[in-house]
């Protein structure tokens, strides 16, 4: 497990610091450009007027295939490089005319950084990139987002924070392609929409990296280890909220890494050696999927 050391990132900005959004980004080959369609509407929903600080939006492009041109330095010198575990990132600033080439436009007004991390394997490396990006955050609030989750409810950033102000952990609520909003009583695990304090984040020591082995599971990994954390803490730590909402619009992109009918019995060895947990799927035997024993449900009918 790679720990999450903040230690510069708190030094350079003391208080909360600004909200930092870090949104998952893979375009397979040959797409048609629905994978850039679908991180432009999810980059234009972050603009939030409600909050008095603009994001800062750190893009996480998981070796896009036609990408590789991020890599390649240039005359600007605006190519940066991060190590993440081990392996090299490049760091652009959003506004660089390298991102531009890619034919993404990145809506006026958001700050931050595309990080792109080069396949060397056919593996999907979510975990790394979202443990590098945290690092990278200069604040305490942390929003995690997928590139084809935009949110369809107003001043979601504004509900982040002051959510964030009682709980420092945040699930928002996601649609799914028949217009279907996820319940609070699903037993689904979800990788998208939530928000996490960075010192908790750093507490439950990252996101889980051994997924890569697997390339799936960093959700149940997460979701286990946060579980595992709050049972330790006096008070409520988590929440569930309907007033922040993603519609999944795009789904099985990264199947040629994850979607081998083999990876769930793969996945479910992994997690038990991890964890201890013989069946992660099982809510009786993982019981983070089982949301009424850690977290607050503030979804509209529960407040009605």
């Amino acid at each position: 497990m790679h720990p999450i050391d903040r230690s510069h990132a708190r030094d350079a900005a003391p208080g909360l610091g600004p909200i930092t959004v870090i949104v998952a980004h893979y375009a397979p080959a040959r797409d048609g450009g629905q994978s850039h369609r679908a991180l432009e509407h999810t980059l234009g929903s972050l603009l939030d007027p409600a909050i008095s600080e603009p994001p800062v939006v750190l893009v996480c492009d998981d070796g896009s295939p036609a990408h590789g041109v991020l890599e390649q330095p240039d005359e600007g010198g605006a190519l940066r490089r991060e190590d993440a575990n081990g392996r090299s990132v490049s760091v652009r600033p959003l506004d660089d005319p390298a991102i531009r080439s890619l034919g993404v436009r990145v809506p006026a007004g958001l700050q931050g950084s595309w990080l792109y991390l080069p396949k060397h394997r056919r593996a999907m490396c979510k975990a790394r990139l979202w443990n590098l990006a945290a690092r990278l955050a200069p604040g305490e609030r942390l929003v995690f987002l997928d590139d084809d989750h935009g949110f369809v409810t107003d001043e979601p950033l504004r509900h982040f924070a002051e959510l964030l102000e009682r709980f420092p952990i945040v699930i928002g609520q996601v649609v799914g392609r028949s217009g279907r909003a996820r319940p609070f009583s699903s037993r689904r695990v979800q990788g998208t929409t939530f928000a996490l304090s960075a010192s908790m984040l750093e507490a439950c020591g990252g996101f889980g990296e051994w997924t890569e082995e697997v390339s799936c599971g960093i959700d149940s990994d997460l979701w286990w280890k946060l579980y595992r954390r709050t049972a330790r803490l006096s008070g409520p730590q988590a929440c569930y909220t309907s007033t922040i909402r993603t519609i999944d619009s795009i789904s099985k992109r990264w199947q040629s890494y994850s979607g081998r009918w083999t990876r769930r019995r793969a996945l479910r060895r992994a997690f038990e050696a991890q964890h201890r947990c013989v069946n992660y799927r099982d809510p009786e035997q993982n019981p983070s999927r089982r949301k009424e024993l850690w977290m607050v449900d503030l979804t509209e009918s529960a407040e009605t």
